[in-house]
């Protein structure tokens, strides 16, 4: 399974270097489509199935319009912004495994959120697996394990 991300950014210089980054080193988890204008954002994110949405700090995105199961963050300049217009935020100034990792948190947040943890009972033990390689069963420890720390839960990998 390939998390399916849409990068909206008006600074294309950006966005060939960061779709290169991640088409090099993240080209088995990674679905990226790429956009300069919000001219059909909208019908891309419900066609495709997007799971993720990251859209440059210039755009004023109506999340209203971004379908529930897809996550959504601004990209923005400076590490220090937390959210942007009520929307969280990352820098894009970082390395690409630093946005990998939030790309990972906003999917997994966003697919606990639609599909709830069912783990807030007993669960000791989570155990992922998958019927061939390439399944996404990686992808998907690692964001339940990010769920968990981000909730101060313990985990081990």
């Amino acid at each position: 399974m390939k998390i399916r991300l849409v990068i909206l950014e008006d600074d294309k210089s950006y966005l060939n270097r960061i779709t290169a980054v991640f088409n090099t080193k993240y080209m088995d988890k990674l679905e990226i489509y790429s956009f300069t204008s919000e001219e059909g954002i909208y019908r891309t994110l419900a066609a495709s199935r997007i799971d993720v949405f990251l859209a440059g700090d210039a755009f004023e995105i109506d999340t209203q319009k971004v379908p529930p199961r897809c996550g959504f963050a601004y990209l923005v300049h400076s590490s220090d912004i937390e959210s942007l217009r009520g929307e969280p935020a990352l820098c894009k100034f970082q390395k690409a495994e630093l946005i990998y990792k939030q790309i990972l948190n906003i999917f997994a947040e966003k697919t606990v959120a639609i599909t709830g943890s069912g783990l807030e009972g007993r669960g000791r033990v989570i155990l992922f697996t998958g019927a061939a390689g390439g399944v996404g069963c990686t992808s998907a420890a690692m964001g339940c394990a990010m769920y968990f720390a981000g909730r101060g839960k313990r985990r081990f990998i």
